[in-house]
């Protein structure tokens, strides 16, 4: 299966979803990909929203949501929907919009890396 280039990808929490079970259950889900697949996560923050990301190299598939068999975004989009139901996953088709960001921070996560999470989960900060 030939690989396309890295595809972003927005993480979003459903409403109905709660905040600490939801991201306990994103965890799991993105341990799971990493046993199989690697994935990189970035989380930005602009004033007090936090907005997570991943970027995956997918299949030429994945641009319309209709990945060929054995694509790394198929195998994240089927473990956030078994271990992360409270998690909605959608394409960013033209990357992150231009904005005077002052911070990214960028991660290649590992199996028992812990989340970024923590970044946005000071008092007065909300999540998108």
């Amino acid at each position: 299966m030939p690989n396309n280039a890295p595809s972003l990808w927005r993480l979003t929490p459903r409403p109905e979803a709660p905040a600490q079970i939801a991201e306990m259950q994103l965890q799991d889900a993105l341990r799971l990909h990493l046993r199989y697949r690697p994935l990189t996560s970035v989380l930005m923050r602009i004033g007090d929203m936090c907005q997570q990301y991943v970027v995956v190299h997918g299949c030429a598939g994945c641009a319309h949501e209709r990945c060929l068999p054995g694509c790394a975004t198929e195998m994240l989009r089927r473990a956030l929907a078994a271990y992360a139901p409270g998690w909605a996953m959608q394409v960013v088709p033209h990357g992150l919009a231009t904005r005077p960001y002052t911070r990214v921070r960028y991660a290649i996560p590992r199996q028992h890396a812990q989340t970024l999470d923590a970044a946005c989960s000071s008092p007065g900060q909300r999540r998108v």
